[in-house]
């Protein structure tokens, strides 16, 4: 029987990351956690970090939940082993502003206009929930890596908007995408921009081995 952990997370990009760096033998189960996401105030690490907790919150309680069901009706149980994360990308101008994902055309452009020719934070703040003990044990990782724009012209504003790359991408950008002709990783790792802790990953490799 194949190893089964849950991505908690409606993220293709993750769900790529992960089919890459996990051994074949390891089933990814994709399900994003049910309910809104709350959302708070502070510097953007502090942001993420909230968020992140909130979604563990909402993780515990959909185990159950889903294990429950299972139970009466005889169905196949979650997977035991869940990751929950969150990345926001830091405004280069303010700590206390995250640039989360756009909504349309509109908020990708001003998200890229802001990054333009500059560098900023991205945070990503990952944990990894093993059920497989009576009480849930929860390792959390929190890290930010550095990335420099370019200055962005029209037609690239024009060319990264069409392509339609932004959606669903904190910052309004996939550096694993056309963003990455137009930006560069000064420091940390890119796993960290595409929405993953590096730490959480290697912990996570891991897991499955012994799973």
């Amino acid at each position: 029987m194949a190893r089964r952990i849950r991505l908690a997370s409606a993220s293709s990009r993750r769900m790529e990351w992960l089919k890459e760096n996990l051994p074949n033998s390891v089933e990814i189960n994709v399900k994003p956690l049910a309910g809104e996401e709350k959302i708070s105030e502070g510097e953007v690490s502090s942001q993420v970090t909230f968020v992140l907790e909130d979604k563990i919150t909402r993780a515990k309680i959909q185990y159950f939940l889903e294990r429950q069901n299972a139970l009466e009706n005889n169905s196949i149980s979650p997977p035991n082993i869940w990751i929950v994360g969150d990345t926001l990308v830091e405004d280069p101008n303010d700590v206390y502003t995250a640039l989360g994902q756009p909504v349309d055309e509109i908020s990708a452009l001003r998200m890229l206009l802001d990054i333009s020719g500059c560098r900023h934070l991205v945070w990503s703040a990952t944990a990894i929930i093993d059920f497989r003990l009576e009480e849930p044990r929860i390792d959390r990782f929190l890290e930010s890596s550095v990335v420099e724009f370019e200055k962005l012209d029209e037609q690239v504003l024009e060319n990264l908007i069409s392509s339609e790359s932004w959606r669903g991408k904190a910052g309004g950008y996939d550096m694993a995408g056309p963003a990455k002709k137009y930006s560069k990783l000064i420091k940390g790792e890119l796993v960290t921009v595409l929405g993953f802790s590096n730490e959480a990953i290697i912990h996570l490799r891991e897991i499955t081995l012994q799973i």
